[in-house]
């Protein structure tokens, strides 16, 4: 432990999870990188956001939920995007 408080970037080799939650390990079982740190909720909540700043293949998405929700097709634009961002900063202060 006096080590450690010494010099603490000799254990780093130890270490096995990132800042991300990726394995810094190579692990052959399991699968890591983006979509394992952001999970299921992470992926939905890019994908809103994909959606919202009306990137490739946005438009048939956003007016099917418009139609859905019963707004106009800015604001529900806007409302993807938002619902993204808060799910994703709901997420990083868990």
């Amino acid at each position: 432990m006096a080590q450690y408080q010494q010099n603490p970037r000799a254990h780093i080799k130890y270490k096995k999870v990132t800042a991300l939650g990726e394995s810094s390990g190579f692990l052959p079982s399991t699968i890591t990188g983006p979509v394992t740190a952001l999970g299921g909720g992470g992926m939905i909540a890019m994908g809103l956001i994909w959606f919202g700043m009306g990137f490739p293949g946005s438009k048939p998405v956003i007016n099917w939920t418009k139609k859905r929700i019963e707004q106009p097709y800015e604001t529900t634009q806007y409302a993807m995007l938002g619902i993204g961002s808060a799910i994703l900063v709901a997420r990083a202060y868990r």
